[in-house]
């Protein structure tokens, strides 16, 4: 008898659980469909490995793969462990619950839920599955928050840098010392003939290294596009900890996908790559490209405005994300801030710039007072009305979730400040920032962009 046809529009095929290949490279036991096989002590038979959860195969009683039973399982595998390590023959037997709840997340705030011969679905099933898993969850306790008077930075992204406070004594004293070797007046990147060169990098501030490759490329050309240089190519040195070959290949591999599709973006080559090993993932990139409009950082006069061309507030999302205290609605507005390229703006820009920089881990504070610097007459008025924060950030700030370079930033500038209205929002305007679009002045005084 032909089988009926059935009409769909997406299909979804689910298989069972398959146990790995190299079991099978191994003296261990196992059961016909390749799991080891463990005994009521959850001991691999024969033998002195202990397995639990889907690669095992009780075989005092046949288990579905389910999380119920590996769960469970946890608290027999670790004392039998414990008891394994100091050579006791002492042994802890696992027995089974004979029935297990089944929920089952169907969509649109939904659930199906089976126990035993009982069947039921509705949205109470998945507001009771949500708060099981929440009350599982909150049995891991958040990341702790490392005490700022540690001295100890947390952070990652452009926020995971040296302070304000530690580079410009640096500085000085490279000038003292060196005087011949160093510009006289710092600017973000140097010049050789028509070439504009700069450097940058931080360590991750995700898993997702693709994003990261992404991110860290569109932050280091920030500084081309903010001297008006159009960049050509990169340099890149990646930085890895200690891992199997398998797994740091597949590191460098997502990586380096994120870093040529930022390069792709603007058409950019990569001109070299060179890997190091060390404590965690980071990333160094140098950038070249042709001078172009050589914008300065100072030069700022009266009656210029102030253009800021992208919200702030990467610094305290970045933390909060990487403490878990952000809402995947709030990251994703992140995520789409960290990717916007300033290159885009550059090139549909038509105000005329008298001065420009980017904002990245001083603050906007702190690279205002560069463009400010050595021009005493000239303040800077700022309006908190204009002064745009991505979402979430009013939120972390609250509940005391912010960069640690915060703290240094206002150390080091906040005697800038004249102080009013404006000082109550000082973790938006010290926050670090990463792949923050150019700050520019106009030169004829119109608000414009």
């Amino acid at each position: 008898m032909r089988a009926p046809e059935l009409t769909f529009e997406r299909m979804l095929v689910t298989t069972g659980g398959e146990a790995p290949g190299w079991f099978n490279s191994t003296d261990l036991r196992l059961s016909s469909s390749g799991f080891v096989a463990i005994d009521k002590f959850l001991q691999a038979v024969p033998g002195v490995v202990f397995a639990a959860g889907d690669c095992a195969h009780f075989t005092e009683r046949p288990l579905n793969k389910s999380g119920v039973y590996a769960v469970r399982q946890g608290p027999t595998l670790i004392a039998n462990l414990r008891e394994a390590v100091v050579g006791s023959q002492r042994r802890e037997r696992y027995i089974p619950q004979r029935q297990t709840l089944s929920l089952l997340i169907a969509g649109d705030r939904k659930a199906l839920g089976s126990y035993g011969p009982f069947a039921f679905t509705g949205g109470w099933v998945w507001r009771w599955k949500d708060r099981i898993d929440r009350k599982f969850m909150q049995r891991f306790g958040e990341r702790a928050v490392v005490d700022g008077g540690m001295n100890v930075n947390t952070c990652g992204g452009c926020g995971g840098k040296a302070s304000a406070q530690t580079v410009n004594e640096l500085v000085k004293s490279l000038v003292a010392d060196s005087s011949s070797l160093v510009p006289a007046q710092t600017e973000d990147v140097g010049y050789l003939g028509d070439m504009a060169v700069t450097v940058d990098g931080f360590r991750t501030f995700t898993q997702d290294l693709f994003l990261f490759g992404e991110v860290a490329v569109l932050h280091a050309l920030n500084d081309l596009f903010a001297c008006g240089a159009r960049p050509a190519g990169v340099t890149v040195m990646v930085t890895l900890p200690p891992a199997r070959n398998k797994i740091r290949s597949n590191q460098l591999l997502h990586l380096m996908k994120g870093v040529l599709a930022a390069l792709a973006e603007h058409g950019i080559s990569l001109l070299n790559a060179h890997t190091a090993e060390g404590s965690e993932v980071s990333l160094s990139i140098t950038a070249l490209g042709s001078a172009g409009r050589r914008w300065k950082k100072q030069g700022l006069a009266p009656g210029q405005v102030l253009i800021l061309t992208k919200p702030l507030g990467t610094g305290a999302l970045l933390q909060g994300w990487m403490q878990g205290r952000l809402s995947e609605v709030s990251f994703l507005a992140l995520r789409e801030s960290l990717l916007q390229s300033h290159g885009t703006w550059l090139a549909q820009n038509s105000t005329p710039v008298a001065a420009a920089t980017d904002i990245s881990g001083f603050g906007l504070i702190g690279h205002l007072s560069e463009m400010m610097g050595g021009v005493s007459p000239v303040r800077a008025v700022l309006d908190k009305a204009t002064i745009g924060c991505l979402p979430a950030f009013s939120d972390l700030e609250l509940n005391g979730v912010g960069a640690f370079m915060t703290a240094q930033n206002h150390a080091a500038y906040s005697g800038l400040i004249d102080g009013g209205e404006i000082e109550k929002h000082a973790s938006l305007l010290y926050d670090p920032q990463t792949n923050k679009r150019t700050t520019v002045v106009s030169g004829d005084g119109r608000p414009r962009g």
